[in-house]
């Protein structure tokens, strides 16, 4: 198992009622100075052949394993739905993990199953991700402040 880099630039363009269309490109390069230089080479004639204005774009690193193996007992649609204060104490944010562990809840079975220990320490590793000092916002710029609380929830697929 490995992770693959590649690189894909998304751009944005407007037309004259503000309705927007979303272009994808995966790029040839294999570093950020060479896709830079492709981007701007599909910005130049993208721009040629449109009458839209280009909002916005995006050149980005992803990261796919090529040799993927599927867990053996995880759905995506079981969640955990954690109530996070926001700092300053006056808005709340909502965040949602998917397919969480058993560890993250009060208890395996029963009642406690459903309800998320706010106490847990890899829980808390998590949000603290999104505090002052974390790597992340949460929300529009916004940093969290804590964990409320939370609990198990399921979210409707359609895929069976």
């Amino acid at each position: 198992m490995a992770l693959v880099a590649s690189w894909h630039a998304t751009v944005t363009l407007k037309d004259s009622g503000n309705n927007s269309s979303t272009k994808v490109y995966a790029l040839r390069g294999t570093d950020y100075a060479t896709c830079s230089a492709e981007i701007a080479s599909i910005l130049a004639a993208l721009t040629a052949v449109t009458d839209a204005e280009v909002a916005r774009y995006a050149l980005r690193q992803q990261w796919d394993e090529d040799a993927l193996t599927l867990p053996a007992a995880a759905q995506v649609e079981n969640q955990a739905l954690l109530n996070i204060l926001l700092d300053g104490g006056l808005k709340e944010q909502a965040i949602y993990i998917p397919a969480p562990v058993t560890g993250i809840f009060v208890a395996a079975t029963g009642d406690g199953a459903n309800v998320v220990d706010v106490t847990d320490t890899d829980l808390l590793a998590y949000v603290a991700l999104f505090e002052s000092t974390g790597e992340a916002y949460i929300s529009d710029g916004e940093d969290a402040d804590r964990i409320l609380n939370g609990k198990r929830i399921h979210r409707a697929s359609r895929k069976g």
